[in-house]
């Protein structure tokens, strides 16, 4: 399952296992007796069987006012955003499966699959503008670096790669870090890089100095799939144990938690662009939307007691009507039993629940 936001964060899309895309409106309340927001999701779409196969990735081109879901089928669909008819579909679009996508600019995006082949879409063409070649196993995670206009990209195959899409160009790769490389970020200001593993380090790269690794971050007992930004200091991650951190680095230490998907593994992460909403997919066949606007309050403001007392309430999430939660198939990583949270000292829980009415 992968999760999105689009339509300056109004719509949530969520790409199925059994190949459906949902669309749903968010809407946020403010709560008049305690801190924090209610988040109400409305009317919306399902598109049911919009691809044979699970729908591992999923992207809104708002400026086409349309949404691009990629499938272990193979196929690219294009539908819009407000209606979810379909505009165009590509079918073959990779000789593998699609595991993972994002979006360049108003027009384009990536496609990554299981080979590890990447192309280069533009949405007014019918075909792939660009090939990209270099990695020999599975893409887990593509991060698009506006300034200096870089594709960075993670494998399977245990490597980061550096592309310049303009000429379609590699321009540099690390040595192979004998871990599975499953998801990436850039931190301090465009100076780090950092990358998810599947031993549950956290390697850290410095920018221009790709070949390897010169710091580590540890503390995850598992895989780490998911890696979302928040500030130039702070990162959330989502691990196979089924819990979302918040972490930060350099120095680098665990802050807390945010919440958990119980015993099963959190498999994508997204982020609103005010960074106040986050949303998380797992194999237990839901999407949770988290409040996270307690990050934005200064450090050292209020006492225990006063945290304790504005922790958002827990509620059950809702959970999306998928076939199979092993689904999907190819190279990508099985389902882990997580651990018990029990013990992690989160300052945040689940907030209000996702995908109402399905």
């Amino acid at each position: 399952m992968d999760v999105a936001f689009g339509m300056e964060d109004r719509m949530v899309v969520a790409g199925l296992v059994d190949g459906s895309v949902l669309v749903r409106r968010l809407q946020r309340k403010e709560r008049e007796s305690k801190e924090g927001m209610d988040l109400v999701l409305t009317e919306g779409f399902q598109i049911d069987n919009a691809h044979e196969d699970s729908c591992r990735s999923v992207l809104f081109l708002d400026a086409m006012e349309s949404l691009v879901s990629g499938s272990a089928d193979c196929s690219l669909r294009i539908s819009d955003r407000n209606t979810g008819k379909e505009k165009r579909r590509v079918q073959g679009a990779h000789e593998s499966g699609i595991g993972k996508m994002a979006q360049v600019d108003a027009y384009t995006f990536v496609t990554g699959d299981e080979d590890g082949l990447i192309k280069l879409w533009d949405v007014r063409e019918k075909e792939a503008v660009r090939q990209l070649e270099g990695h020999t196993d599975f893409i887990s995670d593509f991060l698009w670096v506006r300034n200096p206009k870089r594709l960075l990209s993670t494998s399977g195959d245990g490597t980061l790669g550096v592309f310049e899409l303009r000429k379609g160009k590699e321009m540099a790769r690390s040595e192979n870090q004998e871990d599975e490389l499953l998801s990436v970020a850039l931190m301090k200001e465009g100076k780090k890089v950092l990358c998810g593993t599947q031993s549950g380090m956290i390697n850290m790269f410095s920018w221009g100095y790709f070949k390897d690794m010169n710091d580590r971050l540890a503390g995850h007992p598992e895989s780490v799939d998911a890696l979302i930004k928040f500030d130039e200091d702070t990162i959330l991650t989502g691990s196979s144990d089924g819990i979302i951190r918040i972490v930060q680095v350099l120095p680098n230490k665990i802050l807390g938690v945010v919440g958990e998907h119980i015993d099963y593994p959190i498999e994508r992460l997204g982020i609103t662009s005010d960074r106040m909403v986050l949303a998380s997919t797992s194999h237990d066949k839901s999407v949770k939307l988290w409040d996270i606007s307690f990050l934005h309050e200064d450090e050292g403001t209020g006492s225990e007691e006063d945290e304790e007392e504005n922790k958002p309430e827990a509620t059950t999430p809702v959970q999306a009507e998928d076939s199979d939660s092993e689904g999907g198939g190819g190279k990508r990583r099985k389902k882990r039993k997580g651990k018990d949270a029990g013990d992690k000292k989160g300052k945040a829980s689940v907030h209000p629940s996702f995908f109402d009415d399905l």
